[in-house]
């Protein structure tokens, strides 16, 4: 209930300063939770304003694999009717989920209209990265080895291996993973992204 009084209150006080003369552009609706995203969907059709979906988690999927709903859980019917409407009604979805473009095109959506942007850095800051199965940035930018977390021996191995490569190597290595990071997850080339895919709504 609390995320539902959520979406009604803030979607009521945006259709209030849309009302009072506030100029729009674009709605921007965000899940978790559906409901916020569902009301801010019907708030773009009131306004016939386009609808761009934020989606961070998958809802229902996520329970289902979580807390192992059914199909028939009264829950999985109730999200999923959720998510199908505000898929139907997106003109744009971004995700930080790269490989679920599969459930989205099954549920509707049109694979042009999918847009993947990661979490993003601060460039100024220095995160602890914890690697992902199948899903390592290291490699991809050929920027030296990725090693399990709380693995010792693995650990031990990418010494050994790194240490044959010469300085002039490694500082190569370094520079390809400084390069990756800031073309693809420094905050001012996200917000780049994510402004185009906006921008590209409004006519």
């Amino acid at each position: 209930m609390a995320m539902v009084s959520f979406a009604r209150a803030a979607t009521a006080q945006a259709q209030a300063m849309i009302d009072g003369g506030a100029g729009f552009d674009v709605v921007l609706g965000t899940s978790p939770s559906p409901f916020s995203a569902y009301w801010a969907a019907g708030l773009a059709k009131r306004n016939k304003l386009p609808f761009a979906l934020e989606i961070r988690d998958l809802r229902p999927l996520s329970l289902r694999d979580v807390a192992g709903w059914k199909w028939w859980h009264p829950g999985w019917i109730i999200f999923r009717r959720l998510e199908l409407a505000i898929y139907k009604n997106a003109d744009v979805l971004f995700t930080l989920l790269p490989n679920a473009h599969a459930w989205y095109t099954a549920s509707g959506v049109a694979k042009d209209n999918i847009i993947v942007i990661p979490n993003g850095v601060d460039a100024n800051s220095t995160p602890d990265p914890t690697p992902i199965p199948d899903n390592d940035p290291v490699d991809d930018a050929e920027a030296g080895l990725t090693v399990p977390p709380q693995d010792p021996e693995e650990l031990a191995k990418a010494n050994t291996v790194l240490s044959k490569h010469s300085t002039a190597d490694l500082a190569a290595m370094g520079a390809r993973g400084l390069d990756y990071v800031l073309r693809n997850h420094e905050w001012t080339a996200l917000a780049v992204r994510f402004e185009g895919a906006i921008s590209g709504l409004v006519h």
